[in-house]
Parts: structure tokens; sequence; C-alpha cells
């Protein structure tokens, strides 16, 4: 039942922001970059050094201006630019050890690794696993919970890759393609980023509808996010 409830809530908003479009304009439509705080949880038996990890953080943060600035693999058709970018606020960042074998859903990351205010960036958790239920990841709904702890957590071995862009998605107010209710995306839509029916090794693209939703998220129930700096050219990543 709570579920249910859930579910329509969230159709409900979604509806509502897509239905404001007209009312924000070209301030809307501006270009937009979106400062990122990252939070690594490692286990002692993952060996890897923190110059490692800053390697990786700078390619996660490549691939999602990569994801969306509509860079696509050669013989793949081009995608959509969504004008977001990302910038990793550096001197924020936690890179941490935690016990072998530990397995971290939301709440218990956000203990470990306490966020900065959510209202003002994105937190990224990068967690050794999670529990039976979440996937690789998992993405706060921008009109579900508390704005100042929302978030995106994801599993180590998906980290700089395309699953974080597909829980950025839900951050920015996405749901899956076959719940979304928008009607330039087909259920399954393979290459969509936010289908989880395909392997997420075809990921390429957001919808113009999802591209529209997102914008409009980010700019009314994220906005404290956007850094005051114009977003940076395609593949520049955490330049």
């Amino acid at each position: 039942m709570i579920g249910r409830f859930r579910q329509g809530a969230m159709h409900l908003f979604a509806r509502m922001l897509d239905s404001v479009g007209a009312l924000l304009g070209a301030a809307e439509a501006a270009p937009r970059t979106v400062r990122v705080v990252m939070h690594v949880l490692h286990t002692r038996s993952d060996n890897r050094t923190q110059s490692e990890w800053r390697s990786l953080i700078e390619a996660q943060i490549r691939s999602l201006n990569d994801s969306f600035s509509g860079q696509t693999p050669p013989g793949v058709m081009p995608a959509a630019d969504t004008g977001i970018r990302f910038a990793c606020e550096w001197d924020r960042c936690v890179i941490k050890t935690v016990p072998d074998a530990s397995s971290f859903d939301p709440k218990a990351a956000r203990k470990v690794a306490k966020p900065s205010d959510g209202r003002y960036a994105l937190n990224i958790w990068v967690v050794p696993n999670m529990p039976d239920g979440y996937g690789y990841g998992y993405g706060d709904s921008p009109w579900w919970a508390h704005r100042s702890i929302h978030g995106v957590f994801i599993t180590a071995s998906e980290f700089a890759g395309k699953a974080c862009t597909h829980e950025v998605g839900h951050w920015l107010g996405l749901e899956h393609v076959n719940l979304d209710n928008l009607d330039d995306t087909n259920d399954p839509s393979p290459d969509n980023f936010m289908d989880i029916s395909s392997d997420n090794q075809q990921w390429a693209r957001f919808s113009p509808l999802q591209i529209a939703r997102m914008r409009r998220s980010l700019f009314v129930f994220r906005r404290g996010t956007i850094s005051p700096k114009s977003a940076p050219a395609a593949s520049r990543g955490s330049q």
C-alpha cells in the first residue's frame, strides 16, 4: 500500500514538474554545472591507493559529462545534449577505509561518510556492496525525503561507468522507462539510460522529454547545487 502511494505521489510530482516548463522559460534552459562531492568507502582488501581512487573519481566525472553531453561511442547514433555538466569539489571529497565484507544501504553509508548538505551539492557515495534489492546503486528522488541528505549511491564494481548516470537520472527526477509516462520513451528502450531491462553497456541517451524533466527538476528542486561557473565543454570531466 505504501509503495503504491509513493509511486502515485512520484507520478503526480513529475506531471506537475512537466507542466511548469513554459513558466521557467530561458532561465531553465541555460547550461548548468552541478557541484559534486564524492564519498568513497573501500575495504582493506581493496588495496587501491588514494591516487588511484582520485583517478577513478576523475573518470566518473568524465563519464557523467560524456553521458549528459550526448557523447556516444563510434558507430552509435549521436544523442542529445542535456546542457547539464558536473564538476568535482575536491576539497570536500572523502576516501575512507571500512571493514571487509561491508554492505551499505543509503542510511548506513550516510552515517559512515556524512554528506555535504544535499541542497548545495550532489553527494555520490561509492560503497563496497549494497544489500539485496538495491542492485548496483540507488538515487534519491528530488521530491521524496529531505533534500539536505539527498544523493546517489553506487557499488565500487560499477564506479566510473554508466550506472552512475542512471542513478543521477533518478536524482534529477527520472523514473524507469516502464513507469515514466513520457510520450517519447518506449518500454523497452535498450539504449536509454533509464531502461533497466537492458545491459547498461548499451545505454547511450536520454529522450528529449526526459531531458526537459531533468532540467526543470534541477532548476526547481536542485537549484542550490548549481555552480555559478558556466557549464564545461563536453568531455572536460573534472577540470
